[in-house]
């Protein structure tokens, strides 16, 4: 070859070598951009479980496992990802309804796109809805018993949703704190949404339906009248889990205790003393809780039943659970005396001595103006009254009256 040769077939793959760099940046956007727009069809419901036949779970798990790893990937059109997420969770809730995750997943992956999109709702709700028919029974939903959809698309609604998408989420957030398997912290969020709405005995009545749900029909009955709700058709035979629902009844009283005390320091702002009576306390109740006693006057009875309102100790309390609660912080004192006796060879003198061994906090006795203390005579954890108590002060500063 000649020089000249030589020279033009370097200087063309110079300029090759040049166009590829110039051009390597727009290809590989256009590259990246063709591979998201790929279309992702979900198969139609009906041909998808005329094909599985009579394995139509098998088959929606199968669609279940490809589906996810897809999830997460970027689409450049996010509402094509939208549509698409919710037409194969259709397809995965009419072939396998009982198949809760799946719906829960794409509940949380189309949140990620658009806070309160559409969508949304409608895959939990179709969840919610399903049916199944038997030969030999009525059609029934078979997610009816399952805490997780109404819990999601509540939280949904009640973060995201309008006013009015609020309220009917903070309705299904109550609806999924009453279901038997339901965590009970729902219960807590719950009451404490409602009680800033104006409904502070929200969390009693949620206690007391959970309750309800694992009681004897009499007293089942009872409480759904208390709380103001249909029972339904009663269950037949012995209560189930008798401890929980001690549990829950227990965690109720807590519940209305604690909604009385605060009735009752509203009192003490508006005498300029602490009530002396219960009547003087529930007469700080809401307009609308007052209205409710008299339609259902169970309703206040049991309210206000078992409760002792203390003048001399600034304290309101429930006898029954005021004695569980100091019976249980009494066998962990003891545990905690054991530990000291094994550990140092010696019995403990007093409370002080037990904080030598890392423990949690022990709660004072239920009620105001009592202290723990070891007897002297026997070890044994007693409580003693204690007129230092800080909760028989009254709180410092003016009151709603100015005083």
């Amino acid at each position: 070859m000649t020089p000249a040769g030589r020279l033009g077939t370097g200087a063309l793959f110079a300029a090759a070598l040049g166009a590829q760099v110039l051009l390597q940046g727009p290809l590989e956007r256009a590259n990246a951009v063709r591979a998201t727009r790929k279309l992702h069809t979900a198969p139609s419901s009906l041909a998808f479980r005329l094909a599985a036949a009579g394995v139509q779970e098998a088959a929606a798990d199968a669609l279940w496992l490809s589906v996810l790893p897809k999830l997460g990937r970027t689409w450049v059109d996010p509402e094509r990802k939208a549509a698409w997420i919710e037409s194969v969770t259709g397809v995965m809730t009419d072939a396998n309804p009982r198949a809760v995750n799946p719906v829960i997943y794409a509940a949380y992956f189309l949140e990620l796109g658009r806070k309160r999109h559409p969508a949304i709702e409608r895959v939990v709700r179709r969840a919610m809805d399903a049916e199944v028919a038997t030969p030999f029974a009525p059609r029934r939903r078979v997610n009816a018993e399952d805490h997780r959809l109404p819990e999601v698309l509540g939280m949904n609604l009640t973060m995201y949703g309008s006013a009015e998408e609020k309220a009917r989420g903070l309705g299904l957030l109550e609806e999924a704190a009453r279901k038997p398997g339901a965590p009970t912290i729902l219960i807590d969020l719950v009451a404490a949404i409602r009680a800033k709405a104006g409904s502070p005995l929200a969390g009693w009545d949620l206690w007391l339906l959970r309750a309800a749900d694992l009681s004897d029909p009499g007293l089942r009955r009872a409480l759904h009248a208390v709380a103001g709700s249909d029972p339904g058709a009663d269950p037949e035979g012995e209560p189930s889990h008798p401890e929980w629902r001690d549990q829950f009844l227990r965690e109720a009283d807590g519940a209305r205790r604690e909604v009385l005390r605060k009735w009752a320091g509203a009192a003490e702002q508006r005498l300029g003393r602490w009530p002396s009576s219960l009547e003087e306390v529930l007469a700080e109740a809401p307009p609308a809780e007052r209205e409710s006693w008299e339609r259902n006057p169970a309703r206040r009875a049991a309210l206000a039943e078992g409760v002792e309102v203390l003048p001399a100790t600034r304290d309101v309390v429930i006898g029954t659970l005021a004695e569980w609660q100091d019976a249980q912080t009494r066998e962990f004192l003891r545990l905690l005396c054991r530990h000291h006796e094994l550990t140092t060879g010696r019995k403990p003198a007093s409370l002080r001595d037990l904080d030598a061994f890392p423990h949690r906090p022990v709660p004072p006795p239920a009620r105001h103006g009592t202290r723990w203390e070891l007897d002297p005579a026997t070890g044994e954890p007693e409580v003693v009254n204690d007129m230092a108590d800080p909760r028989l002060r009254a709180p410092s500063g003016p009151s709603l009256l100015g005083r």
